[in-house]
C-alpha cells in the first residue's frame, strides 16, 4: 500500500451492475501464508429451482481465508446499471492504531442475490477478489547469490524517503539477521541441506520461502525468492540507423555495437565481441535483398550501407545479423516509404489590386481568378472549382 495512505488507510475497487458484495477481511501473519492462497472460484448454479442458501451460509462457504477474521458482512453497493462505481473500504480500524501498519487479508465476491439480478447469470464461475495488503513503511531490495552457498543480500529502506533503516530483523527459514546502519544484512547459506534431484525439485522448495523483515510492529513479508539462474556467457547488441524512413534507391547507413557479457562470480563483465557477422536484408514482404557479411572492429563495432531497389516492397523492413560461431543474433527495423509528389500546382488571386470587404447578407461580390497548371506542363481542363 502507499505509506502516504497509512494515516487513512483504504482499498478500492471498481464494481459494476452488481447490486451487494460480501466483504471479508482478516489479519493475517508470515505463517498463514501458502502459494495458493490467493487463488479462489467462487461458483453459483444457474438453475432457477434451486433452493436459496442462506446469505450467511454463502459467506462461509465461499473461501476458507486464512487468519483472524475482522470483518464479515454484505454491502449494498447503490450503483447504476452499467455505470462502474469506486467502492473504498476503510481499513484504519483493522490495522495498528498507533502506526497504521499491519498485514490484512480481503476477501470480496458477489451474493447470489445479485448473480441472478445480473444479465451475465449463465456465467457458472466468478472470480473473486482476493489481496494480501501489506501496509507497511518498509522498502525491501534482496539480491541472492546464483552461487551454490546461496547468500542473500537485504537492502532495507523507508517506502517514504529512501533513507536506510537500522536495526531491522531480516529472517528467512532458518537463518535470522540485522541490518546495519547502510540497512544492509548479508545472509550466508540460507538454505537447507537437502537433496534436490533437479531443476523442478529446486524450484518447487524456493517457491515457499518467505523473506520476513521486521522493525517494531513494522513488517514486510517478500515471497518467491529466487538467485539469478544466468551461468551462461550472452551476447548483447545495439544497432540503430542513420534516419528511420527511407524512399526506394535511397541510401541505408546502420551501424551497431556487440558486446559479450562474461559471467565472472557475480559480476557480469561486457567486453569487446570480436568475429564476423552474417546479415541478410529483407524486404516487408519477406523476400530478400542482399546477403554479405562484415567484421567487428576492435572495439566491437560494425558499420553498413546498401541501397534499396527502385522497385522495393513498401512497409517495414529489416536486417538480421547473425554473429559467426555463435547463437546471438539480433533483428533491425527501418521503414520504407515511397513519397508522393504532388501532380499540379492551384493558385488565386484578385482581379484588382483594391482591397475588398464583403459581406454574406449584402449583395456584393469579389473577382478572384483560380489557375491550376500541372507540373508536367499544360493547363488543368475541366476542373472543378468551388
Amino acid at each position: 500500500m502507499d505509506p502516504g495512505l497509512l494515516d487513512e488507510p483504504y482499498y478500492s475497487f471498481i464494481v459494476c451492475n452488481y447490486s451487494e458484495l460480501i466483504i471479508r477481511i482478516n489479519r493475517v501473519k508470515p505463517e498463514h501464508y501458502q502459494p495458493d492462497v490467493l487463488r479462489c472460484n467462487v461458483r453459483f448454479g444457474d438453475d432457477d429451482d434451486a433452493e436459496e442458501e442462506d446469505q450467511q451460509e454463502a459467506i462461509e462457504d465461499s473461501h476458507n481465508i486464512p487468519g483472524e477474521e475482522l470483518l464479515n458482512e454484505i454491502i449494498q453497493t447503490n450503483c447504476q446499471w452499467n455505470e462502474p462505481k469506486e467502492i473504498r473500504i476503510p481499513l484504519k480500524a483493522y490495522v495498528t492504531k498507533s502506526s497504521g501498519v499491519g498485514q490484512l487479508f480481503i476477501f470480496i465476491t458477489i451474493t447470489k442475490k445479485a448473480y441472478k439480478e445480473c444479465e451475465h447469470r449463465y456465467w457458472g464461475d466468478k472470480r473473486a477478489i482476493l489481496v494480501w495488503l501489506q501496509c507497511t513503511r518498509l522498502a525491501v531490495d534482496t539480491f541472492v547469490s546464483s552461487n551454490k552457498d546461496g547468500t542473500l543480500t537485504t537492502l532495507v529502506t523507508n517506502l517514504m524517503t529512501g533513507a536506510p533503516i537500522y536495526q531491522v530483523i531480516v529472517s528467512i527459514l532458518n537463518q535470522k539477521q540485522v541490518t546495519n546502519q547502510q540497512g544492509l544484512c548479508t545472509i550466508g547459506r540460507y538454505k537447507p541441506d537437502v537433496k534436490r534431484t533437479g531443476e523442478d525439485q529446486e524450484e518447487e522448495d524456493t517457491e515457499t520461502e518467505l523473506l520476513v523483515v521486521e522493525k517494531g510492529d513494522d513488517l514486510y513479508m517478500e515471497v518467491d525468492i529466487y538467485p539469478s539462474r544466468s551461468t551462461d556467457d550472452v551476447y548483447v547488441w545495439h544497432v540503430f540507423n542513420d534516419r528511420g524512413l527511407y524512399r526506394p534507391k535511397e541510401h541505408v547507413h546502420i551501424k551497431g555495437y556487440v558486446r559479450l557479457l562474461k559471467i565472472e562470480g557475480e559480476a557480469k563483465l561486457p567486453k569487446y565481441a570480436q568475429g564476423i557477422i552474417d546479415y541478410i536484408i529483407s524486404d516487408p514482404q519477406g523476400e530478400q535483398l542482399q546477403e554479405s557479411k562484415v567484421k567487428l572492429n576492435r572495439y566491437g563495432a560494425f558499420d553498413i550501407k546498401f541501397t534499396l531497389p527502385d522497385n522495393v516492397n513498401l512497409g517495414e523492413g529489416y536486417v538480421t545479423f547473425r554473429l559467426s560461431d555463435s547463437t546471438s543474433e539480433e533483428t533491425h527495423y527501418f521503414e520504407i516509404q515511397e513519397f508522393r509528389r504532388p501532380e499540379y500546382l492551384v493558385s488565386s488571386m484578385v482581379r484588382s489590386s483594391i482591397a475588398y470587404y464583403c459581406h454574406p447578407t449584402v449583395d456584393q461580390y469579389v473577382i478572384i481568378s483560380c489557375e491550376g497548371k500541372l507540373f508536367a506542363g499544360g493547363y488543368l481542363s475541366d476542373a472543378s472549382v468551388q
